[in-house]
């Protein structure tokens, strides 16, 4: 019959001689192991960047070696220092000959940031946010139950980065839905000269963000069309200023009833003309006091 781990057994023995005188010897009882020692507290295969603890268990525990060298458990464990480059094996004997091997990876925690490394909130782009969010995502998960004090400091440093990182981005990204939404407010054929100082606003800050290199390509073709649309409003504002204001209507403007002269007819005539021209073509694009002032 097989043997099954765990059960107990006794050897017993007769011994008989030539007179035929017997007599019976029993062993106090042995039980059979089976089963390897187990070794807790890391995955192998796992790649780790922290400190970790690991945890042998057996009741007949033989030797414990790490990286085949002999090692000495303090209450059941030993520890893998973490943080740096390096491979351990980690394997537990048992007085029957039973053992387990847990062999892991160990990087230091500044690789975690390698992909981010060359970023910073000068250069990052929204094409970089997939990068920088699955570096935080390992930077979260990274293990800290056994991590030293300057383990878990330096995974808070690339934390910090990665969320200054995408910080920036929601504010270009912001940024750019502002002055795009701001611009895309105004109409050529209704914007005024009240609009003139916000429209210049806006594109003192497409400006800012287009000299920046916080920018994907596609997002600077997009602000560079937006700016254009900004430029096609001021100089709307400008030809409805210039029609309002023309050489004409500028001579007949100090002309009133009890001084005008015959020979100022031909320039009445003219800035009439004009005047109307003007509230013809940019009557949508005067105030109320322009249009006053033109009537």
């Amino acid at each position: 019959e097989a043997a099954k781990d765990a059960e107990k057994f006794v050897y017993y023995v007769k011994v008989t001689d030539n007179a035929g005188n017997n007599i019976c010897f029993a062993s106090n009882g042995a039980t059979f192991d089976l089963t390897p020692p187990s070794v807790t507290g890391a995955t192998s295969g796992f790649t780790y960047y922290t400190t970790q603890k690991v945890t042998v268990g057996d009741a007949n525990l033989d030797t414990v070696t790490l990286n085949n060298e002999p090692v000495t458990l303090e209450d059941g464990a030993l520890t893998l220092p973490g943080n740096t480059e390096a491979i351990y094996a980690v394997t537990a004997t048992d007085k029957a000959g039973n053992s387990t091997t847990v062999t892991v990876t160990m990087k230091t925690i500044a690789s975690l940031a390698d992909h981010i490394d060359q970023m910073t909130e000068e250069n990052v782009t929204s094409a970089d946010k997939e990068t920088v969010t699955e570096v935080k995502t390992d930077a979260s998960a990274a293990d800290t139950e056994n991590a030293t004090d300057e383990e878990k400091a330096a995974l808070q440093d690339i934390l910090d980065k990665c969320e200054d990182l995408l910080e920036k981005m929601d504010e270009v990204k912001q940024e750019i839905l502002d002055v795009t939404d701001g611009v895309g407010s105004f109409d050529p054929d209704t914007v005024k000269s009240t609009d003139k100082e916000t429209i210049e606003e806006l594109v003192d800050r497409i400006d800012a963000l287009l000299d920046g290199n916080n920018l994907t390509e596609e997002e600077r073709e997009t602000l560079e069309s937006v700016k254009n649309q900004a430029e096609t409003l001021l100089e709307k504002i400008d030809e409805a200023a210039e029609a309002g204001t023309t050489e004409d209507i500028q001579n007949v403007q100090d002309i009133k009833p009890d001084n005008a002269k015959p020979e100022d007819k031909e320039n009445l005539e003219a800035a009439e003309e004009d005047i109307e021209q003007a509230l013809t073509d940019y009557t949508d694009n005067y105030t109320d006091e322009e249009i006053a002032q033109l009537e």
